[in-house]
């Protein structure tokens, strides 16, 4: 597995010399991994998730606080459930048609046919007020609405035009062209009415294997690349043609159980299983050896400084093999012949699925705690894809494994948005598979104390509450590591990998000149 890596190593050796080209006129060439968009009127994530190419904008921006702050909407009121949202004056969409009260409010309608919909506007409560002004009325229990406006998918489309198909926006980026599979270009958005990008046009290009990815880097075909998976980040040389840019920890490693199960997917119904597959996993060397001190160990999901939460409110799962077989004992799994542990007749097998966003950017994660899970007598049988559809439609919602592995992150301003989403029993979410994960009630109203609540010391208590539950409780979720995002770039690419608005600017990055 790890030779063509090697042999990637080789030539980046041999490319050290290699001259760096200079910007000119070109443009700049992004390549990113495979073409996941869907143009699924129910899922519409065409040139807004992974990549977003900013052909629109957030609605509200996330600030550097996780906070919302003035976006296209650029200022709100509430009161009760009701909202009056005040759209920015003087924003035109890329055809010249204005961005107004009557525009927001087909936002807000073409998001509401997403399957995966939060805000629960009641269809017949909208009302224009003036030319910039929209009262609504929300059916969700929650105080932070606005946040909810901050994901890529409320986007806001030009009135008349095939948002599906050519999606004509007010982003700093015009839809140029798109080939399935192949590439989407943007060119530059000349009266964007925030902050102008630095180059004329944007390329990015889809290329699924990892190192086709990277060679396409050191020849000087893409000035960026991403996502870098570990085992390429292990690949890499020091002094390398390329430069390596980091996030700060801000994504998250998880494993969510099915622990609802039906067989054979069942054997996790049992809490000291769960808890021992828990104090199997060895953190510290997962995040010192697969992503080279840009990951440490997590207790929670949300980041300690999310909310300035922390994390000693929760007791965790730190590595302790001695304490995981004292558990599978107590449970009635003794050791058999071949080391793997038997109980009834049955042999102690999990499924580990491994796939969110892909199964390539986390290997090799699985096969690392395949290991670790074996030293304790635990068979693991561990299936990868790189199909989002298929890790969902196949095996999370129908329930078919274990355990999922997880890698994602909070980029939401709403407090609970989150856990909401994923482990609340109200989710329009549960259907995708996190049913066999949900861990109950008192879960359930922890995460409801935060939806109401625009208190900082209520909605801290109410999260950490919610997450005691969730870990420490039940352990439904077994948190693995926090995570840095890494991209490549040529040298002399200026890259800030810091989200602006919530969302990484890709075509704000500078060429050498």
């Amino acid at each position: 597995m790890r030779l063509p890596y090697l042999l990637l190593a080789a030539l980046l050796c041999a490319l050290l010399a290699a001259p760096t080209a200079l910007a000119g006129d070109r443009p700049l060439v992004i390549g990113c991994g495979a073409d996941r968009y869907s143009k699924a009127k129910h899922y519409l994530s065409f040139a807004k998730m992974a990549p977003n190419v900013w052909i629109t904008e957030p609605l509200v921006y996330r600030g550097d606080d996780y906070r919302p702050r003035p976006g296209l909407v650029e200022s709100w009121e509430r009161r009760g459930h009701k909202y009056r949202l005040h759209t920015r004056p003087g924003v035109r969409f890329h055809n010249g048609a204005e961005w107004n009260a009557a525009a927001l409010k087909r936002a807000l309608e073409i998001n509401a046919y997403n399957r995966s919909e939060t805000l629960r506007i009641k269809p017949d409560s909208y009302r224009i007020i003036d030319q910039h002004t929209l009262e609504l009325e929300t059916a969700h229990p929650t105080v932070h609405f606005a946040g909810f406006l901050s994901h890529p998918f409320v986007a806001a489309y030009a009135p008349g035009t095939d948002f599906i198909n050519h999606p004509v926006g007010t982003g700093p980026f015009v839809f140029e062209e798109y080939k399935r599979g192949r590439y989407i270009k943007v060119r530059r958005n000349d009266n964007y009415w925030g902050e102008k990008p630095p180059n004329e046009q944007v390329i990015y290009r889809f290329l699924p294997d990892p190192q086709t990815r990277l060679l396409a880097l050191l020849n000087g075909e893409c000035d960026i690349i991403f996502p870098v998976d570990p085992q390429m980040l292990a690949s890499l040389p020091p002094g390398g043609p390329y430069k390596k840019v980091a996030t700060p920890l801000r994504s998250y490693v998880v494993m969510s159980v099915n622990w609802h199960g039906q067989a054979p997917f069942d054997l996790l119904q049992d809490e000291r299983l769960r808890r021992a597959v828990a104090y199997a996993i060895d953190r510290q060397v997962i995040a010192d050896t697969v992503y080279q001190g840009l990951a440490r160990p997590a207790k929670s999901i949300l980041a300690p400084w999310f909310w300035d939460q922390g994390e000693d409110f929760l007791q965790g799962y730190d590595h302790d093999p001695a304490q995981a077989r004292r558990l599978l004992k107590q449970a009635g799994w003794q050791p058999g012949p071949d080391g793997i542990r038997v109980k009834d007749g049955r042999r102690l097998k999990l499924r580990l699925v491994s796939g969110f966003p892909t199964g390539a950017e986390l290997k090799p994660l699985p096969e690392l705690m395949q290991q670790m899970l074996l030293a304790v007598g635990i068979e693991v049988e561990v299936i990868q894809t790189d199909d989002m559809g298929m890790y969902y439609g196949s095996y999370m919602a129908p329930g078919q494994g274990d355990l999922f592995l997880e890698k994602s992150g909070n980029t939401s301003p709403t407090p609970a948005w989150l856990l909401y989403l994923l482990y609340h029993s109200d989710s329009p979410w549960v259907d995708s598979g996190y049913k066999w994960v949900l861990p109950g009630p008192k879960f359930d109203k922890a995460v409801e104390r935060a939806q109401h609540s625009d208190d900082p010391a209520t909605v801290r208590a109410a999260i950490q509450e919610a997450q005691r539950v969730l870990v420490d409780e039940t352990c439904a979720v077994i948190p693995l590591l926090f995570v840095a995002n890494v991209y490549l770039t040529r040298p002399g690419v200026k890259l800030d990998p810091r989200p602006r608005g919530g969302y990484e600017r890709f075509g704000y990055a500078r060429l050498p000149r």
